[in-house]
């Protein structure tokens, strides 16, 4: 988001009444779309702990997609999800 702000500012000169507004947007959009894919995940029983530290999105037990001899007991269908919340905006981001 820090783009679009240099990009208003710096090619097409906007003031600081302006910007102001799109600062507005801006911070409204990025709270908005971290709190609802937290609470959504979240809702959904997404979280689930990742070898190592932290806990993310991902099948419960770990890689039982992956092993035919382990069954899954949740997240079976969280694959959308890493790709909707992680995936796509850090292509996204790299793509800005």
């Amino acid at each position: 988001f820090l783009t679009f702000y240099f990009l208003a500012c710096v090619k097409y000169g906007w003031k600081k009444t302006k910007l102001l507004k799109l600062e507005r947007v801006l911070h409204f959009v990025s709270v908005f779309l971290s709190l609802s894919s937290a609470f959504s995940m979240l809702m959904a029983g997404a979280y689930n702990p990742v070898v190592g530290w932290c806990c993310w999105v991902e099948s419960y037990p770990m890689f039982c997609l992956d092993d035919e001899n382990v069954e899954c007991i949740r997240g079976k269908k969280f694959k959308w999800l890493q790709l909707i919340f992680m995936y796509i905006p850090a292509l996204l981001c790299m793509g800005a």
